[in-house]
């Protein structure tokens, strides 16, 4: 029985040690094998045998809720002593003594175990060390007349000589990973997705020439460390309260790796869309057809070609995820969302496109493998605790791509009218949908659909430079700060005086694709100051994502409100603006940055202390403020659109 519960606890703990005596329902006078178990649920009878988990004594269980989220109906009856769920700890564990002491005791959660002996012993695995704790509470017990309590009636609590219950600590926290453009953060969760730290160092962007943007692989390694360090140091814990890690990080990124994962170029990121011919190597609407991708340099398929062009003979083709994964675990593998960004994914059988392959000359062994983003990739080796600073043997997840992790952090898991809005470096928006829905609203598609790790489907535009466009103007506009940015723009009036800005500063998204297109500042006059042009930049930022919403409801996925999320949601004014451009409701993510919070969900459920993704998001707290539409801005939209189709549309 013991090698079942080492089986159970896996590597969530450190050496393990023996834990009090199995309890059955066997006389007691017969000896007993010592038993611990630990993160099982009502459904795993085939962990400890069955019938082991009758007449469960629970205690310990995270922010003393009530019990009832933990078990299932049956149990629960058996277990009527939970009803004072809101007592102290110290007064469960004599609830369940007087409960089970006949039968076995299993902790359901992960990081807390109890052991009834037949001596009347309580064991329970805590974060700290308790023994000196538990002996003044075996005396304090042997003490106390009980008679006319709410415990009941007076009970012999006679401990043995010799304390067969000792104590050991169990993993119980989770590391989400967040690498984006500009920085690498993590965060420490714990098994409820409570951030209880977190850190981000940040990463440079190079860009050669115009059209071009790459990051060093390297400089991604360098950076893990350090910001899982620096969440530790926050949460004030350790590499052995770890029990999993994810990555969630940037898509449409290519990086070309030897033999031993070791990088042979920069790492051309989703910026970058160079590759304009090689995107061509393969017809656009046997692409859409197949993948629901417009047939674009951005994605990974192009890049890989261009790269094999200039002379590199890799080995393997990675995503950023994928190849910290292959760098951490030694494995290389890839979820399908993530593999859905790579233009060679076909979503109809969830692998890679045979006739795509062969347009763009590669193999799909020269590819990550694909698996789900919740199952474990591996566990850490050497090299990836040297990298990390965790231990050898964490596990590690499969993982996803940042534009899926994010509304997944904000608690979207499964189909609703709620359209998600995310500004980070980039614009992401898009809504979950059952099925693939594909955008033949137009002749050229604005939308593209990609897998979702819930196993809904993200019907989404990748995004334009946005966060990245307001450090641009920032700077443009020698304004030293977002609040200091946020106070001019409040001195312009609506419409910007009639200035328009087109949001191409990296291409153009929508409502066309042109990786050619460039951004503009149309209708300058003299009269006009710098809140004016800073109005008219965020204005044309908030109309591009109406035009993506005015698609999704063309194609029947319109929205009733808009969930705002990344680092642009911290502006009041721009929240505003987006919720009069949009004429909708705009809802405030509780967190700015929810993309490793998405990661750390994925972490939660690869180490079992979350059942699924869907109970997992079902955590995720409430918005933290809401915007409601209040001035039109369908005049200076209407430009908009009248502008666009002239400088992107027709320009061809």
């Amino acid at each position: 029985m013991l090698e079942h519960a080492r089986e159970a606890v896996g590597d969530r703990r450190r050496p393990l040690q023996v834990i009090g005596h199995a309890v059955g329902a066997q006389p007691r006078d017969q000896p007993r094998e010592p038993l611990v178990v630990a993160g099982v649920t009502p459904g795993d009878h085939g962990v400890v045998g069955e019938g082991a988990l009758e007449g469960l004594a629970i205690c310990g269980i995270r922010h003393q809720h009530a019990i009832e989220q933990q078990l299932d109906s049956d149990v629960r009856d058996r277990a009527a002593w939970a009803a004072g769920a809101t007592e102290p700890l110290e007064d469960r564990v004599e609830l369940a003594h007087e409960a089970g002491h006949d039968r076995q005791a299993v902790e359901l959660r992960v990081g807390r175990v109890m052991v009834l002996d037949p001596g009347g012993d309580v064991g329970i695995g805590r974060r700290c060390d308790p023994r000196a704790r538990h002996r003044r509470e075996v005396r304090q017990h042997r003490a106390e007349d009980h008679a006319g309590s709410r415990r009941g009636p007076a009970r012999d609590r006679r401990v043995p000589e010799e304390v067969h219950a000792s104590y050991y600590h169990l993993s119980v926290l989770v590391i989400g990973l967040d690498l984006g453009t500009q920085s690498c953060k993590a965060v420490v969760c714990d098994d409820g997705l409570v951030v209880r730290g977190q850190h981000a160092i940040a990463i440079a962007t190079q860009h050669p020439n115009p059209g071009c943007a790459e990051q060093d692989p390297l400089a991604w390694e360098a950076a893990v460390a350090p910001a899982i360090a620096g969440a530790l140091a926050a949460a004030r814990a350790t590499p052995d309260d770890i029990a999993a890690l994810a990555i969630a990080g940037q898509l449409d990124g290519c990086v070309a790796v030897d033999a031993r994962c070791r990088p042979l170029h920069p790492a051309l990121i989703w910026q970058d869309r160079r590759a304009v011919a090689e995107a061509r190597l393969a017809d656009a609407a046997t692409v859409f057809a197949l993948t629901g991708q417009v047939a674009d340099p951005s994605h990974m398929a192009p890049k890989l070609a261009w790269l094999r062009g200039q002379g590199i003979s890799a080995a393997r083709f990675h995503q950023p995820v994928s190849y910290l994964v292959e760098r951490l675990t030694g494995v290389a593998v890839i979820d399908p969302a993530l593999a859905s960004s790579t233009m060679l994914f076909e979503l109809a059988t969830g692998r890679y496109a045979e006739a795509l392959l062969a347009a763009f000359a590669i193999t799909a062994d020269a590819l990550p493998a694909i698996a789900p983003a919740c199952s474990i990739a591996g566990t850490l080796t050497a090299d990836g605790a040297r990298l990390t600073g965790l231990r050898a043997g964490t596990r590690v997840a499969v993982g996803t791509g940042d534009d899926f992790a994010t509304p997944l952090g904000a608690g979207l898991a499964q189909p609703s009218r709620t359209i998600v809005c995310a500004i980070g470096t980039a614009e992401v928006v898009g809504t979950l949908a059952a099925t693939p829905l594909l955008d033949r609203v137009a002749a050229e598609p604005m939308v593209e659909t990609h897998a979702y790790p819930t196993g809904a489907f993200f019907v989404e535009n990748p995004g334009w430079l946005s966060g990245g466009a307001i450090r641009w103007a920032a700077q443009l506009l020698h304004v030293e700060s977002d609040a200091a940015l946020d106070a001019l723009v409040a001195t312009a009036p609506p419409g910007a005086g009639g200035i328009t800005f087109v949001p191409a500063l990296a291409g153009a998204m929508t409502p066309v694709w042109r990786p050619d297109a460039r951004g503009t500042l149309h209708g300058l006059a003299a009269s006009h100051d710098r809140a004016h042009v800073a109005r008219a930049i965020l204005e044309g930022l908030a109309f591009a994502a109406r035009d993506v919403a005015e698609r999704l409801g063309a194609m029947g996925l319109a929205g009733d409100r808009v969930l705002l999320l990344g680092g642009g949601s911290r502006s009041a004014i721009w929240s505003q603006i987006r919720a009069d451009a949009l004429g909708l409701p705009h809802d405030v993510a509780a967190s700015a940055d929810t993309c490793p919070i998405g990661a750390a969900m994925i972490a939660a459920v690869a180490a079992g202390l979350q059942p699924d993704l869907a109970a997992a998001a079902a955590l995720a707290p409430s918005p933290r403020a809401s915007f409601a539409p209040a001035t039109s801005l369908d005049e200076p939209y209407g430009r908009y659109v009248r502008l666009v189709e002239q400088l992107v549309v027709s320009a061809r």
